[in-house]
C-alpha cells in the first residue's frame, strides 16, 4: 500500500458538438445514450445545463472510460436564446460582431467539450425526446386533454398534426374535428398511445395509412361536406339497424373470395419496443382451437414499433390473430351511384340472392366510375373487427436469477495510514529516501460485498473535490468467530478466505497488526501487536484483514484529513456516487514515529486486574528500522528489543477515580518503582500510561492499563504495659 509511480494508461478525449434532434419546441428531454448506456437518466422540461458524472459508463476508468461534463439541453421555443458556447465557438464576425443562430424550432444538444471516453471514435448518442402536450407550431396541440395516453401520444393526435402542419403533413386545415374528437375520446379508454420518430423516410400519406394499420381506422374525404375525417373499426354498431345493400343498388358482385385452411393463422408473433431499452420486445398468442384442428403451428411475425406498452401490444396481437384465423370473405360490388353515401369504415348488410350474399361487411375503399360509366366500386370484407378486451398476464416468472448484481455499497471498509514497514517494503531506496517526517500515505481495506463485485472506483476528497485514484480492489478478509483477549493467540475464523494468501502475512485486526502464522481446521496461529501496534481486546465478527489492499497514489502531510469512498463495480457498472459511504482519517505522521513501547509488566504480569502496592514497572521497546523484515521475523509485543536511538519513555500515573496526576515523568530507563512514596494509601485504582518519544515525537498508540491496587498492612509493635 505504499506510493505507486504513474504511467499512461491511455487517452481522454473531449467533444464539442451541436447535435440537432429534431423539429422544436418539445416537452421535454428524457434521457441520453451513449452507445448502450444509459448516460443521463434525468428530465428536463426547459433550457437547462446538466451535468454528467459517469467516469466509468464504459467499464474501467483507465480502459474504457465514461462521460463527465456539462451539455446544454435547448428545447426549441421561439424566444430562445444564443447558447454562449455556440456563440463563443461558432460565431461569425459580421460588421465588426460576432453573430450566431440562437436555432430557435430545433430541439438540440450542446455538448461543451465533456470528456466523451477513452477512445477517439466516441459512442454514438441517442436522446429520449417527448412531445405531447407542444403542438408542431408550439402552442397547445389540438385537443389537449386526451392527448397523452401514458408515456405515448394518442394515435388520432398524430395523425390530427400530420394532415393539418405545412411543414412536415400536408398543410390541410380542412379537417372534421368532431370525426376526430370521437376517434380520440375512443382511444383515449382504450389506452392507445403511440411513440414515433418520424423522419420523412416515406410519404407523409403512407405514414398517415401505417397510423390507421394500428388503429384499425380509417381517414379519408368526407364527399358531404369536403373535409377529411376519420372513423374507427370497431364493434359499436347493432346488425338490426345496419342498412343494407341490396339488388337494387347493386349492379354485380365480382372476385368473391374465402380464405382457404391453407392460408389460415393459428399463432402470431407481435413485436413491438420496450419502453425501457428500447429494444425490440414480443409477445405471442395462440388460437389453441385451431392449431387442434389442423394438427400444427402455422405462424406469422407482425411488427408494430410504435406501441410501446406490453399491454396495448398483447390486445393488438388478439385483434390482428382474430383476423387472421378466420375464413373471412372479401368482394368487390359495383353499384349505382346512390352507393356514394357509403365511405370507408361503413357497416353494411350485404343482400345480393344471385352471389349468394347475405353477409355484415365493412367498406374497405371506395371508387366511383366515370362520366361514360357511372358507377360507385366499394371493396368490401366481412366483419370481425371489434377491440380486443382483457388485461396481458405475463407468463409466470422461471424462478432464473441473474447472478450479475447491481453495484451494491460496501459496509466493512477502512482507511489506515501506512506504517513505515510498509513503505520501506514497497518503495525503492531511492523513493524511501525523499521521504521526509511528515510524509503521510494512506491505505484502503475492504471486504466484497457480494461475490461478483469486480472492484471499487476509489475517489479521495482533496480541497473539498473529490479525485478519481485508480480502480482498487478489495482485501483478502476473513472476521473473528469469537471474542479475544489481548494475550490470545489462536483465533477461531468464520472461514478460510485467508488461506487465499501466502503465509504468514500481516494483517489488520481494529486498530491491532497480526501476523498470521498459520491457519489449520478455521482457526488461526498469530502473532500479536506487531509493529507499532499494541495487543487490544475484540469482539466477535471483527474483520481481519490482509495489508494487501490498495493505496492512494498521493503522498499527504501530517495533519491533513482525508476522506475516501470506494464506488463498487459490478458487470452492471459502478454505484452511484451518493449511494457510497465516506470514510475519514486524519493523518499523524504514523511512518515517522518511534514504535510503541513493548512487553509492559507490572510485578511481573502481563494486565493484571489488581496488584499490590509497591509495583515495580517493567517494559521494553522495538527498533522501527530493524522491524524492516519479512513478516515471519517481525516481534510480537510481549518480545523485548532496542529503541531507535534517542528514544525515551513518557510515564503518567493517574488516580483512575479522581484524575489526580500523582507522577508524570520521562525517562530512558526501562523500570519505576510505585510505591508508598507516590501512591496515597486511599487510592482504589490506578492507571499508568508509557509513550515512546524520540525528539518530540510520540508513538501512535500509547500503552495504557488501568487496574486495582491493595495496600500491604503495616505491622503494629506491642509493649508489655498494652498486654
Amino acid at each position: 500500500m505504499g506510493s505507486k509511480k504513474k504511467q499512461v494508461a491511455g487517452h481522454r478525449w473531449f467533444w464539442g458538438q451541436h447535435l440537432v434532434l429534431c423539429h422544436g419546441p418539445v416537452d421535454a428531454v428524457r434521457r441520453i445514450w451513449f452507445g448502450e448506456k444509459v448516460g443521463w437518466p434525468g428530465s428536463v422540461s426547459s433550457n437547462s445545463r446538466i451535468h454528467i458524472d459517469q467516469p466509468t459508463l464504459f467499464g474501467d476508468r483507465d480502459q474504457y472510460g465514461g462521460i463527465v461534463g456539462d451539455i446544454d439541453i435547448c428545447l426549441g421555443h421561439a424566444s430562445q436564446i444564443v447558447n454562449n458556447y455556440l456563440a463563443h465557438h461558432c460565431g461569425q464576425v459580421v460588421n465588426g460582431q460576432k453573430v450566431v443562430s440562437a436555432f430557435r424550432h430545433l430541439t438540440a444538444l450542446v455538448f461543451r467539450k465533456p470528456e466523451m471516453g477513452n477512445s477517439s471514435y466516441p459512442a454514438p448518442v441517442a436522446v429520449e425526446v417527448e412531445r405531447i402536450s407542444t403542438g408542431w407550431d408550439g402552442n397547445e396541440i389540438w385537443y389537449v386533454t386526451k392527448a397523452a395516453i401514458g408515456n405515448g401520444l394518442n394515435g388520432a393526435h398524430i395523425v390530427h398534426e400530420l394532415i393539418e402542419c405545412p411543414e412536415w403533413g400536408t398543410g390541410n386545415s380542412n379537417i372534421d374535428n368532431k370525426a376526430f374528437e370521437a376517434c380520440a375520446n375512443t382511444l383515449y379508454a382504450e389506452g392507445f398511445g403511440l411513440n414515433a420518430h418520424w423522419v420523412k423516410q416515406q410519404p407523409v400519406e403512407q405514414f398517415v395509412k401505417d397510423i390507421c394499420r394500428y388503429l384499425n381506422g380509417y381517414v379519408f374525404t368526407d364527399e358531404a361536406s369536403g373535409l377529411i375525417t376519420m372513423r374507427l373499426a370497431r364493434d359499436n354498431y347493432d346488425t338490426s339497424k345496419v342498412p343494407a345493400l341490396t339488388s337494387k343498388v347493386i349492379k354485380t358482385a365480382k372476385n368473391i373470395r374465402r380464405r382457404t385452411q391453407a392460408d389460415i393463422i393459428n399463432t402470431l408473433t407481435l413485436t413491438y419496443t420496450d419502453p425501457t431499452t428500447y429494444e425490440k420486445s414480443a409477445v405471442t398468442v395462440i388460437n389453441s382451437a385451431m392449431v387442434h384442428a389442423v394438427g400444427r403451428t402455422i405462424g406469422e411475425t407482425v411488427n408494430f414499433p410504435m406501441i410501446h406498452d406490453a399491454q396495448l401490444a398483447y390486445r393488438v396481437a388478439m385483434r390482428e390473430l382474430k383476423m387472421l384465423s378466420a375464413r373471412l370473405m372479401t368482394t368487390e360490388l359495383y353499384c349505382d351511384t346512390t352507393a356514394s353515401v357509403y365511405q370507408p369504415g361503413d357497416v353494411v348488410r350485404v343482400v345480393y340472392p344471385p352471389a349468394g350474399l347475405n353477409h355484415i361487411m365493412r367498406v374497405q375503399k371506395k371508387r366511383r366510375g366515370s362520366m361514360a360509366q357511372p358507377e360507385v366500386k366499394l371493396e368490401l370484407m366481412e366483419d370481425i373487427f371489434s377491440a380486443a378486451t382483457g388485461d396481458y398476464i405475463p407468463p409466470p416468472p422461471s424462478g432464473w436469477k441473474d447472478p450479475i448484481t447491481t453495484p451494491v455499497p460496501i459496509t466493512i471498509q477502512q482507511v489506515v495510514e501506512s506504517p513505515y514497514w510498509l513503505l520501506a517494503t514497497s518503495l525503492n531506496p531511492s523513493e524511501l529516501a525523499a521521504l521526509n517526517k511528515h510524509s503521510c500515505f494512506v491505505g484502503w481495506l475492504a471486504r466484497k460485498p457480494s461475490g461478483d463485485t469486480i472492484g471499487a472506483d476509489l475517489y479521495y476528497n482533496n480541497f473539498d473535490r473529490w479525485i478519481y485514484s485508480h480502480r482498487a480492489s478489495f482485501s483478502t478478509s476473513s472476521m473473528l468467530a469469537e471474542s479475544i483477549s489481548p494475550m490470545a493467540t489462536q483465533l477461531r475464523l468464520i472461514d478460510s478466505n485467508l488461506l487465499t494468501i501466502e503465509l504468514p502475512a500481516v494483517c489488520q485486526l481494529g486498530g491491532e497488526l497480526v501476523v498470521v502464522k498459520s491457519i489449520v481446521d478455521g482457526v488461526a496461529e498469530v502473532e500479536r501487536g506487531v509493529l507499532d501496534t499494541i495487543p487490544a481486546e475484540h469482539a466477535a465478527m471483527i474483520v481481519i484483514a490482509a495489508l494487501d489492499g490498495d493505496a492512494l497514489d498521493t503522498e499527504f502531510t501530517t495533519g491533513e484529513q482525508v476522506s475516501v469512498r470506494g464506488l463498487t463495480v459490478t458487470a452492471r457498472g459502478a454505484l452511484p456516487k451518493d449511494d457510497a459511504a465516506i470514510i475519514t482519517t486524519e493523518l499523524v505522521g504514523r511512518a515517522a514515529k518511534p514504535l510503541c513501547v513493548t512487553n509492559v509488566k507490572l510485578n511481573d504480569e502481563h494486565w493484571p486486574d489488581t496488584i499490590t502496592i509497591p509495583v515495580n514497572v517493567t517494559w521494553s521497546h522495538r527498533n522501527r528500522i530493524s522491524q524492516v523484515v519479512e513478516p515471519q521475523h517481525l516481534t510480537n509485543w510481549y518480545t523485548g528489543g532496542t529503541p531507535e536511538p534517542d528514544t525515551t519513555t513518557q510515564i503518567s500515573v493517574m488516580d483512575a477515580d479522581t484524575n489526580a496526576v500523582l507522577y508524570q515523568g520521562e525517562t530512558t530507563e526501562t523500570e519505576l518503582l510505585l510505591d508508598e512514596t507516590l501512591i496515597p494509601a486511599l487510592t482504589q485504582r490506578l492507571t499508568i500510561t508509557l509513550t515512546a518519544t524520540r525528539e518530540g515525537n510520540e508513538a501512535m498508540q500509547p500503552f495504557s492499563h488501568t487496574f486495582n491496587v491493595v495496600f500491604t498492612p503495616k505491622a503494629e509493635v506491642f509493649k508489655n504495659s498494652d498486654i
